[in-house]
């Protein structure tokens, strides 16, 4: 995961006007069960990881692959978790990994098993729902930590300016409110889209989190 993150900075500084997004997507249902998408989009910077595969001992894309079917294998046998689907398209370089929840507990086993670790009482919930209510952890201080113990110290950090990542809530009610100032609820009244360029995590130390009332 290292080499895609230090790729993904090293390709955005070669190619000032392409961007990679991540989008992150989540349906809960009335009974607190849900679906998890999570997509990432590299089709404005396609044409360069094709031309650059000489410098690297990986292919981006390959790598996003690789990691996506093996997160799938995990999930299908992880009690909770069911329609488990990866996609691939290819050609437009987008990656899609999607699975159903039957409740935030088996949810955060499966997100924790994924990153080859356990969940235990005393270890934040990633996503939690509770009737009428859904809160969302700030990953930011852990992804600074992350960027901190990384050896290369010449990463511009400007770079972070052209990752963008959202997420989009979707719920069975209207919504209420939504703790983050940057969240939007949409026309629809139970849509509800985060959405905030890398940098704003890393260098601004941007709140990821939310509490979703509806």
């Amino acid at each position: 995961m290292k080499k895609i993150f230090l790729f993904l900075l090293f390709i955005s500084s070669l190619f000032l006007s392409s961007c990679i997004e991540i989008t992150e997507e989540i349906i809960v249902n009335s009974d607190q069960s849900g679906k998890l998408n999570f997509k990432i989009n590299l089709k404005k910077i396609g044409f360069l990881i094709n031309t650059s595969k000489n410098y690297f001992d990986i292919s981006l894309p390959d790598e996003i692959n690789k990691q996506f079917a093996s997160s799938a294998k995990i999930l299908k046998n992880k009690e909770g978790i069911s329609n488990v689907n990866y996609f691939k398209d290819k050609k437009n370089e987008l990656f899609s990994l999607s699975f159903d929840f039957e409740n935030t507990k088996e949810l955060n086993n499966a997100l924790y098993e994924l990153f080859n670790n356990n969940k235990h009482f005393y270890k934040p919930s990633y996503i939690k729902i509770n009737k009428k209510k859904l809160k969302k952890a700030n990953f930011g201080p852990a992804l600074r930590m992350y960027i901190r113990k990384q050896k290369n110290q010449n990463i511009d950090k400007e770079l972070f300016e052209l990752v963008t990542y959202k997420t989009i809530y979707h719920f069975p009610d209207k919504v209420k409110k939504a703790s983050n100032k940057k969240a939007i609820i949409k026309n629809d009244e139970t849509t509800v889209v985060f959405k905030c360029r890398l940098d704003e995590i890393i260098n601004n130390k941007l709140n990821v989190g939310n509490r979703i009332y509806y």
